[in-house]
């Protein structure tokens, strides 16, 4: 019976300001009575300051509503019951809590709602369990599902995702994150997209974008138009024009590729300029700097070094080219190293078992351990 009692007494008090807020917040008459004005509210202090219950416009100090219409300005506290009718103007600066959503044009402070915050600009923090919205926020967005913004500054989590049009600083979405320009950290748990992006951008799944510079990992695969830093794919990197350090589990394949590319298969484009690496193949249609497959390399033109383990087959060799069979098709500038070397047109060296040299004299055309040719 005691204990009955004790918690009779501690919930009381909570429900009597819960009654007091919406009875003096809803009834304008009793209000106007106690202020004496028109504006529906009841104000505990001196001029706009102190303690008021009700719709006043201005206030400084502790306010309490159960619905917010046509507020101008809070500094201090702002508590109300239910999401706002018209408040296209109003301002709070301190601490805003709303039992449902706060709304506002602008926060600037903390801002608290038990389903979601709204506002035009949002300077502080915001938290919700559904969702926050606004055009222009800078500081830190917490919410359940999603953080949206069309101007994001700082740091956003949403559990779904976040969104943004122009985003820099962190985001983290629980399924994605996505942005017109993005600067700064995303982490998606399953991908990541921008049309432009700057910084570091890990997805689940994969990341995407028209332009990324800077770090992108992929679970699956990170791909672009225009690719530049370091691009890790689990299956796969793509882009119309990568430049940096490229690894896919599968492949890494671009219209253009300077610097690193790796692939576990292979790595091909159309004009590749560096180091590839292909588990099984590497080819290009212009190939400039060092290729290496276990299997298989070739390509239009090359220049430099290309090694494949059992096949080397190009259009045109200039440099060094090695394998079990080497074929170049129309002309080699240079040397090759394999059992059978043939060459349509050779200007340089051959060396191993079988070595075929079209522009040489009949006599020398065909020889064994080594072949070679001078001249133009």
């Amino acid at each position: 019976m005691r204990f009955l009692l004790l918690d009779r007494l501690s919930v009381r008090p909570v429900l009597t300001v819960l009654f007091s807020v919406a009875v003096l917040s809803a009834s304008p008459p009793f209000a106007a009575h106690a202020r004496g004005s028109d504006e529906g509210a009841l104000r505990l202090g001196l001029r706009d300051t102190g303690v008021c219950f009700g719709n006043a416009d201005h206030w400084n100090g502790a306010r309490f509503n159960f619905r917010d219409s046509g507020v101008r300005s809070v500094n201090g506290l702002n508590v109300t019951l239910w999401s706002p009718r018209e408040n296209p103007d109003a301002r709070i600066r301190g601490l805003a809590v709303g039992l449902v959503a706060p709304a506002a044009r602008s926060f600037q402070g903390i801002a608290l709602g038990c389903v979601a915050v709204a506002g035009d600009r949002m300077r502080g923090i915001a938290a919700a369990p559904i969702g926050i919205g606004g055009d222009r926020m800078t500081g830190v967005a917490v919410a359940g599902l999603g953080v949206g913004s069309d101007r994001m500054r700082g740091i956003a989590v949403g559990g779904l995702g976040v969104g943004s049009d122009d985003m820099v600083g962190i985001a983290l979405g629980g399924l994605g994150v996505g942005s017109d320009k993005m600067r700064g950290i995303a982490l998606g748990g399953l991908g990541v997209g921008s049309d432009e992006m700057h910084g570091i951008a890990v997805g689940g799944l994969g990341v995407g974008g028209e332009t990324i510079r800077g770090i992108a990992i992929g679970g699956l695969g990170a791909g672009g138009e225009s690719l530049e830093g370091l691009m890790i794919g689990g299956l796969g990197v793509g882009g119309e024009s990568i430049r940096g350090l490229a690894i896919g589990g599968l492949g890494v394949g671009g219209e253009r590729i300077r610097g690193v590319a790796i692939g576990t298969l292979g790595v091909g484009g159309e004009s590749v300029r560096g180091l590839a690496l292909g588990g099984l193949g590497v080819g290009a249609a212009d190939f400039r700097g060092v290729g290496v497959a276990a299997i298989a390399a070739g390509g239009g033109s090359a220049r430099g070094v290309l090694l494949g383990g059992l096949y080397n087959r190009t259009d045109r060799l200039k440099g060094f080219g090695a394998g079990a069979v080497c074929l170049v098709r129309e002309e080699l500038r240079g040397v090759s190293l394999g059992l059978v070397n043939i060459a349509s047109e050779l200007h340089g060296m051959q060396f191993g078992l079988v070595n075929w040299a079209g522009n040489n004299p009949p006599s020398r055309r065909l020889l064994p351990l080594m072949n070679w040719h001078r001249g133009t």
